[in-house]
């Protein structure tokens, strides 16, 4: 059974620590690919500075197998609810094992997302995080939408509704500070693939 792994956001920029998340899911959980999803509008945040064009071209620039891009949200446009895409590709891929990748911080904030109890009849949900210790996934709240929290890897095949804690190392690196350093023209050597860098440069993305 093939095991997709979903991991969503506004990508704006992609940047080294987005990839070395996904690979290490992927990796660790062999997954037969991760689909990075761009949102169109953000439910809780207002719209993305670079176009969906320009994003899009980012990732597709970044990434390589197993890694891939999916632009479903923008596709479908208007505001992107992370249900809705959910009940696509389950549709679409009813024999498939479906993962959705969260950061802890997005993990926190689950239980305010649009139907979030329905995502969990959906996926299960992988929680990358270098924190999190035993007590605290035990007394989850979020777990009191539907998720049920999963001990072992054999939980997340052919299932849904599971919640699997996955500690790794994770780069300290953001868009917001990315963003920042280009408005002051300082270097974001490192920070992001040579690809991304050269499309931020050729497109002047978060100069002003």
């Amino acid at each position: 059974m093939k095991r997709i792994g979903l991991f969503g956001g506004t990508f704006d920029p992609i940047h080294n620590g987005h990839i070395r998340m996904a690979m290490e899911v992927a990796e660790n959980l062999r997954l037969d690919e991760v689909r990075l999803i761009p949102v169109n509008q953000p439910s809780h945040r207002s719209r993305p500075i670079a176009s969906a064009v320009q994003r899009s071209e980012m990732i597709s620039s970044a990434i390589k197998t197993p890694l891939v891009l999916d632009d479903i949200e923008i596709q479908r446009g208007g505001i992107s609810f992370t249900v809705d895409t959910l009940k696509y590709l389950r549709a679409e891929y009813p024999s498939c094992t479906l993962l959705m990748i969260l950061g802890d911080d997005a993990f926190v904030s689950l239980k305010t997302w649009h139907k979030a109890e329905d995502i969990f009849k959906l996926t299960n949900i992988v929680v990358v995080s270098r924190d999190w210790d035993g007590k605290e996934k035990q007394e989850s709240p979020h777990l009191s939408l539907g998720g049920v929290l999963s001990t072992h890897l054999t939980d997340l095949i052919d299932s849904v509704g599971y919640v699997y804690f996955m500690k790794t190392p994770l780069l300290h690196i953001s868009s917001t500070e990315i963003r920042r350093k280009v408005r002051l023209n300082e270097s974001i050597s490192g920070l992001v693939p040579i690809a991304v860098e050269k499309i931020i440069l050729r497109n002047n993305l978060y100069i002003s």
